[in-house]
């Protein structure tokens, strides 16, 4: 589906995500990190790439020099080096790999390999799935199993199939063309639901399907607060604009758990919501 939406041609009638708005966002994340990060990478002493999110983007090739001059997509060609000479000459490799993805709106932990190996182990135990552990969470405003029937948790299993009239959404499935898609849920935090900070929701998706947290939030309730594709209250994403809490999408990544690739010891990464 990435593929498509950022290589296929686009006219004004196709729902595809136009290119040039995906540098333009790409140049504005990248710039932000940027300025806030540049002015602290030499306090008190030089920073390495690896230790920064701005020299992890850089090493992933998102140079917005180079980039935003040429509108393609990262090339990472300074920091993709030669695999097998390094492991003849015992040195490590200097790169790192995306293991996983977020949607686009989606905050929180990400995991990245630093070599060939440990990324080969990592995404075999991220397709493999039980070896990993995801915890999210998300803020609404409308909850019935809750407000109707005080129930604190449990899970949600509709099967979930992509959408046949919009090609970057997905949808309820409930015949043999839908993939089996389950999400656990528990309430966090409770209170008046007209404050501005609604419930929290902790989901853990059992699968992983595209979207599968947002569409079972919006089918079960009202939807996670900011989404500009599912919900009772669609909102137009704008990055820019962080006066309005619901111009974010309030979904975050907030822990991830697996073996370390090396090691097979657990390690465990948390992040706190931004919102």
């Amino acid at each position: 589906n990435q593929r498509r939406i950022f290589h296929s041609n686009v006219n004004e009638k196709s729902p595809l995500i136009p290119t040039h708005y995906f540098f333009s966002i790409v140049n504005q994340v990248y710039s932000q990190i940027e300025e806030r990060q540049r002015p602290m990478l030499n306090l008190p002493e030089p920073t390495s790439h690896e230790e920064s999110a701005l020299g992890q983007l850089i090493m992933l090739g998102f140079d917005n020099k180079r980039n935003k001059a040429t509108g393609t997509l990262p090339a990472n060609k300074e920091y993709r080096p030669n695999y097998s000479k390094q492991r003849k000459e015992g040195k490590p490799a200097d790169s790192i790999f995306v293991v996983h993805r977020l949607d686009c709106e989606t905050s929180g932990v990400m995991v990245f390999a630093r070599n060939q190996e440990a990324a080969s182990v990592l995404s075999r135990a991220w397709r493999e799935r039980d070896q990993v552990e995801k915890t999210y969470l998300a803020r609404i405003d409308r909850w019935p199993p809750w407000q109707e029937k005080q129930q604190s948790q449990g899970s949600i299993d509709l099967p979930l199939a992509p959408s046949q009239t919009e090609r970057i959404k997905w949808q309820v499935q409930q015949d043999s063309s839908g993939k089996p898609s389950k999400t656990l849920w528990k309430i966090q935090k409770s209170g008046n639901t007209t404050r501005s900070n609604g419930l929290v929701l902790i989901l853990t998706p059992v699968t992983g399907r595209t979207h599968q947290l947002r569409i079972h939030c919006a089918a079960v309730g009202s939807g996670i607060e900011g989404d500009s594709l599912y919900g009772d209250n669609l909102v137009e994403w704008k990055p820019k604009n962080t006066k309005i809490a619901s111009s974010r999408l309030c979904l975050h990544a907030q822990k991830l758990m697996f073996l370390h690739p090396e090691t097979g010891e657990k390690v465990e990464f948390i992040s706190s919501p931004p919102w």
